[in-house]
C-alpha cells in the first residue's frame, strides 16, 4: 500500500513539475502560465517527490527504499513524459 502511495506521489509530483513549465501549461490549458501559479506547481511537485521518497523508505527501509524510490521515479517520469508528449488531449480540461 505504501509503495502505491509513493508511486502516486511521484506521478503527481512530476505532473506538477511539468505543468510549472510555460510551454506545457499553454499546450494543455491554452493560457499563459501565471508566475505565482508556476512557483506553486514547482514547490508542490518537489514536495510530492520528497513525500514519495519518504513513502518508499517507510515501505522498504533506507537501503532498499532509496533503490525503490529511484525505480519509481523512472517509471513515473516515463508515464508523465509520454502522456504529456503524445496524449495532450487526455490532460486538457
Amino acid at each position: 500500500m505504501m509503495v502505491a502511495l509513493s508511486f502516486g506521489c511521484a506521478i503527481l509530483g512530476f505532473a506538477l513539475l511539468a505543468l510549472s513549465l510555460t510551454k506545457h501549461y499553454r499546450d494543455l490549458f491554452g493560457k499563459i502560465l501565471p508566475v505565482r501559479r508556476g512557483r506553486v506547481f514547482r514547490i508542490a511537485g518537489w514536495l510530492l517527490l520528497g513525500a514519495s521518497m519518504i513513502g518508499a523508505i517507510a515501505a522498504q527501509g533506507f537501503a532498499f527504499g532509496i533503490i525503490l524510490w529511484v525505480a519509481l521515479l523512472n517509471v513515473a517520469a516515463l508515464i508523465v513524459g509520454l502522456s504529456i508528449s503524445y496524449r495532450e488531449k487526455w490532460w486538457s480540461i
